[in-house]
């Protein structure tokens, strides 16, 4: 081949290159004219008209869409529809995300192939196939007449440009180029919801009492497993934490019960599950009988209740706090199939299949009026004796005479003239301090009401490393003292008593609990 031919061979292989190039680029615009710089929703103004948000995504492990959904009802309630209609504290968090999107402006054109959605990943994840690659983030928001205020399929960010995306409105073919901040169009559970669980400050912790019975299934029912009991109590006048029946040789691990403290305050809700609604409104107070449902509810997360009693798998944790409230935390089994990082699909599809390591707790509270001293209140001074007079009955009269309006007015007027400005002091200061005490007493009060009204309806779900640290046994709290040989048959271990067979509505024998929690499969 002479150089001729090598030449017009290479041009040949170019000029294909360049066909196969222009033929396989995004193709130009053909569909309206060109936008560039006009916002995506021009009648879209206010983000606070926004009273619901849905983000629908792509699952590949089911191959089916998911949508997650927050919204607010008519009468002024934010919840989760896609989550069982849990209470959200969404509305800040929605008018940013109405935001977010609200403002978008059209910053570039890119394609107007319905084939280029891969490329740009703007599939609509609602209409898309398995095995289709490029599918994107569909973001609908509507106002209170359910009038869609904004949609848009987000799609991939755009190379070397930061914070800017691939997007396309739903019923356009058009992809575009846009500056949008993703951050609050979030699927993920914990980031719509009240996430703090206890809402108690550690600092205000006096007491932490453990009962570490367990509750396992035989062949003939159930055998309550009795476990050591730990009551750790702070005294604020030495600032130390106490525990009753250490030995000689042993001292709290205040590291320990410091870490205790610290993920009660920080204990976070990872998911939620409903409780049937029979079992949801007996357990307000722990009273009732519950139907067969309910107990299913309870024995498949690893609680069961007897006689107004309810127990749990893996024993349960009081807590006291000064200012009166009670918590008591139950643990039950391994939550499977509950949320981590996301919140999507409703209670069954969430059960299908494990997820995250997390656990279901039971939670109730009770007011501890014990908790909150009583007023130190001053004793009044004794008024000094009168010398005896000759008794002198006045005549009816007389009486009458007296006991007239003027004279009644000049009577209280010398009284109040007469009063001990010590007295005085001392009764408005015994006032103050009665009217704090009660105060406290109300505030108690009505936030156990407000937390068991939050707690009743639904079994929370915590990480199962949270729940790790806080139940613990009294090899994790004590500790040999330096310079001491630990007992070879230590000290103060488990009990013998049975933790459930105590009090008025205590479990009396295991026979009973088989006949009463034995449900017919």
């Amino acid at each position: 081949m002479n150089d001729v031919s090598k030449t017009m061979t290479f041009v040949g292989i170019a000029v294909v290159a360049l066909l196969l190039a222009w033929f396989s680029r995004p193709a130009p615009l053909i569909g309206p004219e060109d936008d560039t710089g006009q916002p995506f929703f021009p009648e879209f103004k206010d983000p606070l008209a926004a009273t619901s948000l849905e983000i629908a995504e792509f699952d590949e492990t089911s191959a089916t869409p998911t949508v997650f959904r927050v919204a607010k009802s008519s009468k002024g309630v934010w919840s989760i529809p896609s989550k069982l209609d849990y209470p959200a504290d969404a509305e800040d968090h929605l008018a940013e995300a109405a935001a977010a999107v609200m403002d978008l402006e059209k910053l570039g054109t890119v394609s107007d192939r319905p084939a280029d959605h891969e490329i740009f990943g703007v599939v609509d994840p609602t209409t898309a196939d398995a095995g289709v690659e490029g599918i994107g983030k569909k973001v609908t928001l509507e106002d209170g007449s359910g009038a869609k205020l904004a949609e848009l399929i987000i799609g991939k960010e755009v190379k070397d440009q930061t914070g800017l995306r691939y997007v396309r409105l739903p019923t356009q073919d058009r992809v575009y180029r846009t500056k949008i901040d993703t951050s609050k169009l979030t699927t993920r559970f914990q980031d719509w919801i009240e996430e703090d669980l206890l809402k108690l400050n550690a600092f205000d912790i006096t007491d932490i009492d453990y009962n570490n019975y367990s509750i396992q299934e035989t062949q003939q029912g159930f055998a309550l497993v009795p476990g050591e009991k730990l009551d750790l109590t702070y005294n604020a006048e030495d600032s130390k934490w106490k525990l009753a029946e250490l030995g000689e040789n042993e001292e709290l691990n205040t590291q320990r019960i410091d870490e205790i403290k610290q993920a009660l305050g920080d204990l976070k809700i990872v998911d939620v599950r409903r409780k049937p609604a029979g079992l949801s409104r007996e357990l307000r107070d722990e009273e009732g009988k519950l139907d067969a449902e309910a107990q299913r509810s309870l024995l498949s997360r690893g609680f069961l209740l007897s006689k107004g009693r309810l127990y749990s798998n893996d024993g349960e944790v009081l807590i006291n706090l000064k200012d009166g409230v009670q918590y008591i935390l139950r643990f039950g089994d391994i939550a499977v199939g509950t949320e981590t990082d996301k919140g999507e699909g409703d209670d069954k599809a969430a059960d299908d299949g494990p997820i995250g390591s997390n656990r279901y707790v039971f939670i109730m509270t009770y007011f501890n009026a014990d908790q909150i001293a009583p007023p130190e209140l001053e004793p009044e001074p004794k008024a000094e004796a009168k010398a005896a007079e000759p008794s002198q009955e006045p005549s009816e009269s007389a009486t009458q005479e007296k006991e007239t309006p003027e004279a009644d007015a000049a009577k209280d007027e010398t009284s109040e003239e007469k009063v001990d400005p010590e007295l005085q002091r001392i009764r408005q200061e015994n006032q103050r301090k009665q009217k704090e005490y009660d105060e406290k007493i109300e505030q108690g009060k009505k936030k156990v009401k407000e937390l068991n009204d939050r707690f009743a309806d639904w079994y929370y779900v915590i990480s199962n490393d949270v729940y790790q640290k806080i139940k613990v046994s009294r090899a994790d709290v004590v500790k040999q003292k330096e310079g001491t040989e630990e007992s070879a048959e230590g000290e103060n271990g488990d009990s013998d008593v049975n933790p459930l067979s105590e009090g008025p509505n205590g479990l009396d024998d295991f026979e009973r609990l088989k006949e009463e929690f034995q449900i017919q499969q």
